[in-house]
């Protein structure tokens, strides 16, 4: 019966409504899957305090979501990437007047920073330390957070050995967990080869995030043919905690058995599993686009993102996308609950940025 839940969640069956009300992922089945039909999806006007504050609108959808997961998993650990700037209010009138969102940082468990010590060279600038001005500010927000028991992970760019043991020794002093990445575009496709074996390797059985001391960050998994050997390769490994697409190659949804297979290290102790979730992009290669979708319809797709032709931002706090996002049985959330990962990761928590500048 669980099995046939699973395959019901991922079969694309969008029908065509005033609202969208119902999502569903497409079964990893060799038999064609029948074609979605047209989806008609009202122009819903934005709330006004969405419109006028794109920042709080996230943090709202942020919390939302982490509700609805840990409803399906008590246990569930909710994470963002990026967003430190989320964890204060800054004064609309006096921006040296900032005070701490203590609801917002109870309603997640981690974030992780990118680029905090060490980020790729950008054109002629090849001096790859964070500037002094922006490491401070990152530092004293991942403080902040951390003194409310939000745990700070780190992915900071590292292009050869010596910069990759500076990435641990400059966050593990301050209590992070360090991840050194060597793609200068931030594509986290390889398995690190220093050191040997992972920062802190442990025996420990990781159940909770507190107890993590090293992580993995495989959310491009193109480098394999087949779930079957992502799976195989990460199974081969020693992290506590990894952090995954749900998608195989972005396209192959991942099943029960490939995330359970995920959740044991090599030595066999259990470790985490956490799915990485894009709340504020669209992509047109994903299992919810329709054909007749473009900026402006539904009115929830925003601009396309530049370089990425199929990918556009969303007006997230559209009732629209949230229904696709969150708090139904058909939506991606329930989905990867049901699929039995540990967590999510939430990618686009920046994207507030845009909105703030264009709308």
């Amino acid at each position: 019966m669980l099995e046939m839940k699973i395959q019901s969640i991922f079969r694309p069956q969008l029908a065509a409504i005033a609202v969208i009300t119902a999502l569903a992922w497409p079964a990893e089945t060799t038999a064609q899957a029948p074609a979605p039909a047209p989806v008609q999806i009202q122009n819903q006007p934005p709330p006004s305090f969405a419109e006028h504050n794109p920042r709080k609108a996230m943090r709202e959808f942020i919390i939302k979501i982490g509700k609805f997961f840990r409803e399906v998993n008590p246990q569930g650990i909710i994470m963002t990437l990026g967003g430190l700037n989320l964890v204060e209010q800054v004064d609309t009138e006096d921006a040296t007047r900032r005070s701490p969102l203590t609801s917002y940082m109870r309603s997640i468990d981690g974030i992780v920073v990118r680029n905090l010590h060490f980020r790729p060279p950008r054109g002629d600038n090849t001096d790859t330390r964070v500037d002094d001005q922006t490491h401070q500010e990152m530092l004293r927000l991942a403080t902040l957070a951390q003194r409310y028991r939000v745990k700070i992970w780190v992915t900071d760019f590292a292009e050869n050995n010596v910069m990759a043991d500076q990435v641990f020794t400059l966050n593990s002093s301050k209590r992070f967990v360090p991840f050194p990445v060597q793609d200068p575009i931030g594509l986290f496709d390889v398995i690190p080869d220093h050191p040997a074996r992972p920062f802190k390797e442990n025996h420990h059985n990781i159940v909770g995030i507190r107890n993590v001391e090293n992580f993995l960050m495989m959310t491009d998994s193109g480098r394999y043919d087949t779930s079957q050997h992502f799976v195989h390769a990460l199974a081969n490994t020693n992290y506590d905690a990894v952090i995954v697409d749900v998608y195989h190659r972005g396209r192959h949804p991942l099943t029960k058995a490939d995330v359970q297979g995920l959740k044991f290290k090599k030595i066999g102790s259990r470790r985490l599993v956490l799915a990485h979730m894009n709340l504020a992009q669209a992509e047109s290669h994903r299992h919810y686009w329709q054909s007749n979708w473009q900026p402006g319809n539904p009115g929830f797709i925003a601009s396309p993102i530049q370089d990425a032709p199929d990918k556009y931002h969303v007006r997230y706090w559209y009732r629209a996308w949230q229904d696709l996002i969150t708090d139904t049985p058909d939506s991606y959330v329930y989905g990867i609950a049901q699929l039995g990962f540990d967590g999510i990761v939430l990618d686009g928590v920046e994207g507030y940025q845009v909105h703030e500048s264009t709308e």
